[in-house]
């Protein structure tokens, strides 16, 4: 069994070219229409549903997809600083990349977790 990853899933009105998460562990190219609570991940451009069908088709229902990052665009938001540790929002706004979650902590735990963190410089 495939090793789930972490999800934000939310509905989504999928169209052909959209690459979302499906249940954690499977990565899914609509080519289709669809709506359904998933983790969008991207959109491939330039791509129509009747073109990914015939791709499918050629590969005999069989195809590898490779996914790659591009290197750091300073000018759009989603930029990762590395070195200082921290990302451009689509706000505009920089946030630093460690952070502390706390939705699902409760009571003492949350406290807990909270003052240790602020006990090691985490600010977010």
């Amino acid at each position: 069994m495939a090793r789930a990853s972490p999800q934000s899933n939310r509905q989504v009105n999928a169209k052909p070219g959209d690459v979302i998460l499906y249940q954690g562990s499977r990565v899914t190219i609509y080519y289709g229409e669809n709506s359904w609570n998933v983790t969008p991940l991207g959109h491939i451009g330039g791509v129509t549903g009747a073109g990914l069908r015939e791709a499918l088709k050629a590969g005999g229902g069989h195809v590898s997809v490779t996914f790659s990052l591009e290197g750091p665009r300073r000018d759009h938001a989603g930029v990762f600083d590395l070195e200082r540790g921290s990302v451009r929002l689509n706000s505009g706004y920089t946030m630093p990349i460690n952070s502390l979650g706390t939705y699902s902590l409760a009571w003492e735990t949350c406290a807990s977790a909270v003052k240790a963190a602020l006990a090691h410089g985490v600010r977010l």
